[in-house]
């Protein structure tokens, strides 16, 4: 439970920081492209990282690797937990 309460925290601070980058982005977009840049890719490997335990939870075996039909998964992880 700590670590998906951190995991949760990390997503949130992420998320401000690149709205607050995004908005610095908007008014000069010279002076902040690096930074929204490293944020984005943070912010894609961490939905990535949650994908991935949705498919290990969903026992899908036939998964390959670049799919990312994660509402699929979702409601097969939730069909076999139901089970």
């Amino acid at each position: 439970m700590n670590k998906c309460k951190e995991q949760k925290a990390e997503e949130d601070m992420l998320n401000k920081e690149f709205q607050e980058a995004y908005f610095i982005f908007e008014n000069n977009p010279q002076e902040n492209q690096a930074t929204l840049n490293v944020l984005r890719e943070r912010i894609e490997k961490l939905y990535e990282e949650k994908v991935e335990g949705i498919i290990v939870r969903c026992r899908a075996h036939w998964h390959e690797h670049g799919e990312k039909n994660s509402k699929y998964f979702f409601n097969l992880e939730k069909r076999n937990h139901i089970k």
